[in-house]
This record gives structure tokens, sequence and C-alpha cells, in this order.
């Protein structure tokens, strides 16, 4: 009895010191795991900055050409302040379903672009569309924390080119170091947030694309 008693408290702690082992494996793992990101999409556009860059300049029109739910989503409540164009423009949205809430203001406007930032309260929601041959396709991923905003700062750039303008959108996320923002990474999430962010980037610059070149 002695000896299977010993037996037994030898396999407890081997297993014990085992599950710490690995426990901290898992941690060191978890831990490097990315939290944080930057997307970015490029167009080339077939019509002069001078008719690309107002589309881009003025909040009140992304409307007419962004895929997020935020810019055009019939559901969405939008308010603007502020001038009704250039730096300090803000555009503050909510939603009960597509879009969450949140406000984007406009930090710098010039000959190459804007820069701007955004925060969404409580959840990232990177919910849009896509519309392919009179199909439309959704695209949304919400990543929600209890009492935590989540800031995005952008710039959107217009440059010229021998056939037009080229645009590149930048948008930077960071989930921060929360144990959710730890579970988005481990249940791959994060990766799917991400290739979602970077579709809406791109099917917006289509937009613009569409909407620059009409005549």
């Amino acid at each position: 009895m002695t000896k299977w008693l010993k037996w037994c408290c030898g396999g407890c702690l081997v297993a014990l010191v085992l599950a710490a082992l690995a426990g901290v494996f898992v941690w060191r793992w978890v831990e490097d795991l990315p939290r944080e990101w930057t997307s970015e999409a490029q167009i080339e556009i077939s019509a002069p900055v001078s008719e690309v860059l107002p589309l881009v300049a003025d909040l009140r029109r992304w409307k007419e050409w962004s895929a997020w739910n935020r810019d055009s989503h019939e559901d969405v409540e939008r308010r603007f302040l502020g001038p009704e164009q250039g730096a300090g423009t803000r555009m503050e949205w909510e939603s009960e379903e597509s879009a969450g809430s949140g406000w984007l203001e406009l930090r710098g406007v010039g000959a190459s672009g804007v820069e701007y930032e955004s925060l969404h309260f409580g959840a990232l929601v990177l919910a849009g569309h896509e519309e392919r041959s009179s199909a439309r396709r959704s695209i949304s991923v919400v990543l929600r924390e209890f009492d935590h905003d989540y800031a995005v700062p952008g710039s959107i750039s217009v440059e010229a080119t021998e056939r037009g303008s080229r645009v590149t959108w930048r948008e930077s996320i960071d989930l921060g170091d929360s144990p959710v923002a730890k579970f988005f990474s481990i249940v791959t999430l994060e990766s799917i947030a991400r290739n979602a962010h970077r579709k809406l980037l791109e099917t917006s610059l289509e937009g613009l694309k569409d909407r620059a070149e009409l005549r």
C-alpha cells in the first residue's frame, strides 16, 4: 500500500509539473499571437485627382462609393458635425444591427488625400457589402468586448498618374491586450477580421473608381 501511495503521489507531482510547463508554453504562445494589423488596398482610377479627391475629402459623399455599412446602410443613423468639408469634419453613426456605433473625424485634408481617426464604441464592426453582376454579398465580422472602444486611424492618399489617379487606403487596428483579444487570436478570429477588413477597403475603392469614372 505504501509503495502504491508513493507511486501515486509521484505521478501526480509529475502531472502537475507537466501541466504547469504546458500552461507556461500556452501563455507564451498566446502572448506572441498577433492582435494588431494594418490593412491596405490600392486602385487605379481613370479620372484626374481633381475629380477623385472631392469624393474622399467630403465625408457626406462617402455614401456614394463606400461599401461600409457605417457609411451607406439604410438602417444607420448619421450625424455630421464641424465644417462641411475639410479637417475637423466628423461623422457620428449609430446602428442597432449593421454597424454598431462610433465616430470618424478628418484630421488632415490636403492635395494628396486625407488622414482620419475613427472610434468604434464597444465593438469593432467590420461590415459592408459587395456587389458583383447584380448579386449582393455581405461582408461582416463583429469583434465585441464589454466596455472597450477600438481606435482605428487611417489615411486615403490620392496621387496623379499618367492615366488618372492612384488611390491607396490604409487603416490600422489594435485589438489590445485583454483576455478577449487573446481569445480572438486563439480561435483565429483575428485572421478572419483582417481578411474582412482588407476586403472592405478593396470593395470600397472599387466603388470609388466606378463613381469617379462616371461621365
